[in-house]
């Protein structure tokens, strides 16, 4: 019986020192969840405002990089062309990582990732993902070509006619973003948007457009899309290829063919 209360206690000790770990650990891994007592981690409270015209076409996740296969993202200029998109906006994790490009400058980098989409005449809205992806790029505006980008910082309000939408990669609903792709994967719901959108203080008549999960999907009674991903994940097929258009409608698309 001796042994069996001490085997007892053991587990009981692995299993608190497990709690007190996660609990440690949970506001690392979900930052969102400390935005009432410290907001200034509420990126929202700082988020700076855009006034465009639609179409815009809403994408994230791309993880560009010097391997990657051209063919694949040159679908979005493409269809930048055929529906008359007048901006772009990229929701974060641009690159695969910040020197995603060797030996680049901040400008190279954007050069080459308008040269990676095939996108011209067109206004391009980045908003900063992942900082183990993207690079803090300090530009505010840069001009190539017919193609203007505005590096929006982490967070942006775009005003369209009548619909207002908030742009937010997604790194305080998981830090770990296989953490936040398996949960999305698994319960099918932006559940982890909307307890983001909570924290921030979004307002309820606000779209929000998040990337971060690798998994599309839209949400209409909450006001929450999510534009998925352009990088099969290892083991598990995501679906790839997807983007949110904003015209008359909010609409979750399929960009690149089969």
């Amino acid at each position: 019986m001796s042994r069996v209360n001490t085997s007892i206690r053991s587990v009981a000790m692995y299993l608190i020192v497990i709690l007190i770990i996660a609990t440690l650990l949970l506001p690392i891994n979900i930052p969102c969840i400390l935005y009432p007592l410290i907001p200034s981690l509420n990126p929202y409270v700082d988020i700076k405002s855009y006034s465009l015209s639609a179409p815009s076409l809403f994408v994230s996740d791309l993880h560009l990089s010097e391997n990657i296969e051209a063919r694949t993202y040159s679908r979005i200029g493409k269809f930048i062309r055929e529906n008359n998109i007048l901006n772009i906006i990229i929701v974060g994790d641009l690159f695969n990582s910040p020197n995603a490009y060797r030996y680049a400058s901040y400008s190279e980098l954007i050069v080459k990732a308008i040269n990676a989409l095939n996108i011209s005449n067109v206004n391009v809205y980045y908003v900063l993902g992942s900082p183990i992806h993207d690079p803090k790029i300090p530009i505010e505006e840069f001009n190539f070509k017919d193609v203007k980008v505005y590096v929006t910082g982490y967070i942006a309000r775009f005003n369209m006619d009548n619909v207002t939408i908030v742009a937010y990669h997604g790194d305080d609903f998981s830090r770990i973003g296989a953490v936040s792709f398996i949960l999305s994967y698994i319960i099918r719901k932006p559940f982890l948007e909307e307890i983001w959108r909570k924290a921030a203080g979004i307002e309820d008549n606000v779209w929000l457009i998040c990337g971060h999960t690798h998994i599309p999907k839209i949400d209409y009674k909450s006001k929450i899309a999510n534009c998925g991903g352009w990088r099969t994940l290892p083991i598990i097929k995501t679906p790839i290829g997807y983007g949110v258009i904003v015209d008359s409608n909010v609409s979750l698309i399929k960009i690149l063919e089969n």
